[in-house]
């Protein structure tokens, strides 16, 4: 880290101190209490818009600070207003349930106020590395007996450089890839934040990946044309590039690049295609021309390419990432699994099922959407831990 840094990071810190003292010790400075309040929210913003837009950056260090910096802005700010909230009902005198439940009112009034940034700090620092493995029964009318019982595991969006090199974590989740005792392990994209450096140390953990068959796409953050400042003079994006792609191959995997492998079992054989991050689908036609008889797999790094990527190849299956599933969820009763990321795209997690080839297609189709295992702009992960998925084809009788 360079010396600006080191700066920053101090003023970073001053400032948070500084912000947790007028939540405390203002008690009564109403006006002092508002500015800071609109001082924070201010810095979340301006965070979490560098976190999205990272021109400005010229190391993944420096990203991975202002990820740390917008989550302790969410705590003061989530604090703060729980504080603002919970204080007319547990802490004023004249307040009939203060009167008659004093000691009550104290032991609440600290306990709701804690709460959101408990939350958070278990997001940050537990569930973000409970790695859960979620497992389907995929049924296919078009899957050959071959493949019946073939089991495929998911994973995707590791952002490497979140991590600052600690490969245990990644070790534990390969831990539990290996343990589903899959044939194929397919990996889809955003292995890094955006500099192939990050992953430097990591491809001996993947390579422990134990599967006959392991295939890789990139995505958006592997190909990283609109993010941080890159000297465009030079290569070093290309160069960029380029050494990701050998760190995939160094971690044992085959990155399928805008083309198609056929896959066999005895005399069977299916198609797995997988496309560029980009929306480049109809670098698809060359196989969709020659193999539409066999059942196909089709691997896209974000669903948002999805409708358009299945016009052109009328895949049976199609596994994306991407989305992280907003990172953030909650179980709403009589509704089911809300996640943040339902806000923002049309395919957001889990299963999507698209019957008598409607929507783009000709055939029947399922879509798989995997939260990923790492995190990207926020540190943490609540309601939604990081996700290995297990499927197993079977054939339709």
């Amino acid at each position: 880290m360079n010396f600006t840094w080191h700066i920053i990071v101090i003023i970073l810190a001053t400032t948070l101190l500084a912000g947790i003292a007028s939540v405390v010790l203002l008690k009564r400075h109403r006006i002092l209490q508002v500015l800071t309040a609109l001082f924070f929210i201010a810095s979340s913003i301006t965070s979490y818009y560098l976190c999205n837009n990272t021109r400005s950056f010229t190391d993944w260090h420096s990203f991975t600070y202002v990820q740390w910096w917008l989550f302790a802005n969410i705590i003061i700010i989530t604090t703060s207003l729980t504080i603002t909230i919970t204080r007319p009902i547990f802490c004023r005198h004249s307040s009939p349930l203060y009167s008659a439940h004093r000691t009550l009112c104290r032991f609440l009034s600290v306990s709701i106020r804690l709460i959101p940034a408990l939350c958070f700090i278990y997001g940050a620092f537990v569930e973000r590395y409970d790695y859960h493995v979620t497992r389907l029964s995929m049924p296919l009318s078009s899957l050959p007996k071959g493949f019946d019982g073939f089991r495929i595991a998911l994973i995707s969006d590791t952002h490497i450089g979140s991590l600052n090199g600690d490969t245990s974590k990644i070790s534990a989740a390969i831990d539990s890839v290996n343990a589903c005792k899959p044939d194929m392990v397919l990996f889809l994209g955003d292995l890094v934040n955006c500099y192939a450096e990050e992953a430097e140390g990591f491809q001996p953990v993947f390579k422990r990946i134990n599967a006959q068959h392991k295939y890789a796409i990139l995505g958006n953050h592997d190909t990283p044309f609109d993010y941080f400042n890159w000297d465009l003079t030079t290569n070093d994006l290309g160069q960029n590039i380029n050494r990701i792609r050998k760190v995939y191959s160094e971690a044992g995997f085959t990155l399928l690049s805008n083309r198609f492998v056929p896959i066999t079992c005895g005399t069977d054989t299916i198609i797995l295609a997988g496309s560029e991050n980009q929306n480049h689908s109809w670098l698809f036609d060359s196989a969709y021309v020659n193999c539409d008889r066999f059942c196909k797999i089709a691997l896209i790094h974000s669903p948002e390419f999805y409708d358009e990527t299945r016009s052109v190849f009328d895949a049976d299956v199609t596994f994306c990432g991407h989305t992280h599933g907003g990172q953030l969820a909650i179980n709403i009763p009589f509704y089911g699994l809300l996640t943040a990321a339902r806000f923002r795209y049309k395919y957001d997690a889990g299963l999507f099922s698209f019957p008598n080839g409607s929507h783009h297609g000709t055939r029947d189709a399922l879509l798989y959407v995997n939260t990923g295992l790492g995190v990207n702009s926020i540190p943490l992960r609540l309601g939604m831990p990081p996700e290995i998925t297990l499927i197993q084809l079977k054939t339709i009788q």
